[in-house]
């Protein structure tokens, strides 16, 4: 089924442009919530981490398994960064620019950018010195990653993982989970 002729009736399909545009079946407790920031966050902190070390730094020598072992650390920062601060900054923020819409692509896309925002430079400043980098190098390594991340974040995010989470979460997640409460 695509797109309803009823607004607020729950669909059973939602398709990619949908999603891209806002419009999928959202998180209605708090439990869906984290089950959504959680696929979100997984999505990104693994696009993300191969970006920056495969493309932005690569080194000399890919090692896929330091690579994997650092995904919990990676994934552990970014929830945290998110649940502490920046999905109540986002929102709040896109209620003052958008005055309240959350759906249509240009909504999404000012979403995704004011998340980029917020995320991108907390997440280079922590991705910097974890590298190991030399305080004296700090700044010139901070300003040399950030841009590259911050555009890759944004398109990644705008164009493959909020979509993407969105169609999982709609199609395959809230269906399961209605199907697990209806069972007992």
């Amino acid at each position: 089924m695509t797109r309803s002729e009823n607004p607020g009736e729950r669909r059973f399909h939602y398709t990619y442009v949908d999603c891209l545009r806002g419009d999928f079946d959202a998180p209605s407790s708090e439990g869906e919530g984290t089950l959504f920031q959680t696929l979100f966050v997984v999505g990104m902190a693994t696009t993300m981490i191969l970006f920056v070390n495969v493309v932005v730094h690569p080194a000399p020598s890919f090692d896929p398994l330091a690579l994997l072992a650092s995904f919990p650390l990676w994934f552990c920062i970014a929830f945290t960064v998110r649940s502490l601060f920046a999905n109540r900054l986002s929102f709040w923020l896109l209620d003052k620019i958008c005055g309240g819409r959350r759906e249509g692509v240009g909504v999404s896309a000012v979403l995704v950018l004011v998340n980029v925002c917020i995320m991108a430079p907390v997440m280079c400043a922590i991705g910097v010195t974890l590298s190991g980098v030399p305080l004296g190098a700090f700044a010139g390594a901070y300003v040399g990653t950030l841009p590259l991340a911050a555009a890759a974040a944004y398109a990644l995010c705008f164009l493959v993982v909020r979509p993407l989470v969105m169609l999982v979460f709609s199609n395959a997640c809230k269906p399961l989970l209605a199907r697990m409460r209806q069972a007992g």
